[in-house]
């Protein structure tokens, strides 16, 4: 993505009232910038209004089959709940197209872990409460997810959940899906073996392997060192999922039940909603209560509220939904270092491998 970069660096640029600032992460198809828009209100030295902006070179578009920018587009204009990720707005010149992504300053979920090792049930109770309520509220909108993993999960700056990353999403509708899609250490044994699934229990799968991820602080099935995702799928079928002792008897039941390579045994993402471990935990939730020391990602001033700054999204119906489609301008998946959300879904990322977390269980 150097070609992107070099056009960005050569001067400061003004796109729709952002400005465009520093690098924060690059991918196989597109890079994300820091950008700041300062509201005409504003009075001088208050806060101004934050986002992570996707930038995908148009010429590229075209090269990434199966990625579709007004696909990812189009599904976050119709998302709104306190635990996804924000579309701001789009827009497109002659060489780029742009999202601008809600800003999340406390990192992403894999940041955390990598660097506490592993966490507490508590703390991980609280977080995964979060994480499935943005993924059923998903499902109910009739989308699934399709790539659930650490680095799609991110934190504001009050430490709220939220959940990102839309570009493998997809509509039910579509179901049974059978392309491979999503990074195969999270990927169920029905997409691996490359047969029909349904985006539902393959969500489901993922987000036993996050949980999983987060309290032991090893992925159950670690990325193949020949890159291969058949190597994953021989992995779940000849492999016995351990779990550490130090494990409460309540969430193991869960992880085994998440876990479950076979599909009519698997536990539906409602149960697990309702799954004794988790309401257990639910009455933790509070904007007070401290995930542990997060990582220092920004020095920017954070926002203390951006929707202020920007109108409230509303349910479109008839003529007036459908000029809002007609209108709005192609866009294109990308996201922050602290997003993720521009890294090839089909890798693990890069400067810290998974493998490293098991080094930090000391």
């Amino acid at each position: 993505m150097r070609r992107i970069s070099k056009h960005f660096e050569r001067r400061r640029k003004m796109v729709n009232g952002w400005e465009i600032g520093r690098l924060i992460g690059s991918g196989a198809w597109a890079e994300v910038r820091h950008a700041v828009k300062v509201s005409p209100t504003c009075i001088t030295g208050s806060s101004q209004l934050q986002s992570a902006v996707k930038i995908i070179r148009k010429k590229d578009l075209t090269k990434h089959e199966g990625r579709s920018p007004a696909s990812e587009i189009e599904i976050m204009k119709r998302l709104c709940h306190p635990n996804t990720i924000k579309l701001l707005e789009t827009h497109e010149d002659e060489l780029f197209v742009y999202l601008f992504l809600e800003y999340c300053s406390g990192g992403d979920l894999f940041e955390l872990v990598a660097q506490q090792g592993r966490l507490d049930e508590p703390t991980a109770g609280e977080i995964f409460c979060g994480i499935v309520d943005a993924l059923l509220y998903i499902h109910s909108e009739g989308y699934a997810h399709r790539d659930l993993k650490l680095e799609n999960i991110f934190l504001d700056d009050r430490r709220q959940v939220r959940l990102g990353d839309f570009g493998e999403a997809s509509s039910k509708q579509h179901e049974p899906f059978s392309n491979l899609c999503g990074s195969p250490s999270y990927c169920p044994p029905e997409l691996l073996a490359r047969v029909p699934y349904r985006g539902e229990e393959a969500d489901v799968w993922s987000l036993g392997c996050v949980l999983y991820t987060m309290l032991t602080g090893n992925m159950p099935y670690p990325p193949p060192e020949d890159g291969n995702p058949s190597s994953v799928l021989r992995e779940i079928r000849t492999t016995q999922l351990t779990f550490p002792p130090e494990l409460s008897t309540s969430v193991v039941d869960l992880l085994r039940r998440m876990i479950e390579p076979e599909v009519k045994d698997r536990i539906r993402l409602f149960e697990v909603r309702n799954h004794p471990w988790l309401q257990e935990h639910r009455n933790n939730l509070s904007h007070n209560s401290s995930y542990g020391s997060l990582p220092s990602l920004s020095s920017s001033p954070s926002l203390s509220s951006y929707d202020d700054l920007i109108s409230p999204r509303s349910e479109n119906t008839g003529d007036e939904k459908e000029k809002e489609e007609k209108e709005a301008p192609l866009s294109a998946p990308t996201s922050p270092v602290f997003f993720r959300l521009l890294a090839p879904s089909v890798h693990a990322r890069g400067d810290l491998e998974p493998a490293q977390l098991s080094q930090k269980d000391g």
